[in-house]
């Protein structure tokens, strides 16, 4: 396996996350929404970050992220409520993930399961000889989460 094709795939998914708000959009204890700027919070065109995924703005999206970008073509923000605060951004500066809580845990195994997709699959990676693939995100020197995927089952 060329590292160097590794190396680039995960720059390039890692670029979709950098400086932006990792929004975990299947969170059950964070109230997220989206709507039109233009029109007044909480009115009729309000909906879910999570119905957001497969909403009609979102249905030509291939990608959280790409549904990000048509959001933000849409001129939608994100409103996001938790623990009695209130936070409001722009989509564009929203990585939308399909996750329940933004953790280093549930973060690697995202990033694995896209760097698969990235690579060609399951099926390509185990066609090159290779037998399972393992992401570590480190937060601290002693703070980190593995996740490691069997592509020989995939």
């Amino acid at each position: 396996m060329d590292f160097g094709e590794v190396k680039a795939a995960l720059k390039k998914l890692c670029k979709k996350w950098d400086e932006r708000f990792l929004c975990p959009v299947l969170s059950t204890h964070m109230d997220i929404t989206a709507w039109p700027v233009d029109e007044k919070e909480g009115g009729p065109a309000t909906i879910s970050a999570s119905e957001l995924l497969t909403s009609s703005i979102a249905a030509a999206a291939s990608s959280p992220e790409e549904a990000a970008k048509l959001v933000a073509n849409h001129q939608i923000g994100m409103r996001v409520k938790h623990d009695g605060s209130k936070f409001v951004f722009p989509a564009a500066d929203c990585a939308l993930l399909p996750v329940h809580h933004s953790s280093a845990e549930e973060l690697s195994r995202l990033l694995c399961l896209d760097l698969v997709d990235a690579m060609g699959g399951a099926g390509a990676l185990r066609g090159r000889g290779m037998r399972s693939i393992k992401v570590a995100l480190i937060e601290t020197p002693r703070q980190e989460a593995r996740y490691c995927l069997s592509l020989v089952d995939a």
